[in-house]
């Protein structure tokens, strides 16, 4: 699996792009699927990061002309 890391913070819609933003596609389509993400991403963490829990969380978005299209995450359990 390969791991990207981006920056923390939001670039701003009136900021000029820096190296690792340029080209960020800033609309409030995406704006509203970031948060979404975000917000799957997090429920997930709650939901597995507890003692006694074993498997695979997957979170995977489609992405088509810089707009994110779907997002679909998939959790897999594992029982001993």
């Amino acid at each position: 699996m390969l791991d990207f890391s981006v920056q923390a913070e939001p670039m701003q819609p009136d900021s000029a792009p820096s190296s690792p933003w340029r080209g960020f596609r800033v609309s409030q389509a995406n704006d509203q699927k970031l948060m979404k993400l975000h917000s799957i991403v997090e429920t997930l963490l709650r939901k597995m990061l507890v003692r006694g829990v074993h498997g695979e969380v997957l979170v995977k978005f489609s992405v088509h002309d810089g707009m994110i299209e779907q997002i679909e995450e998939c959790v897999r359990r594992k029982y001993r």
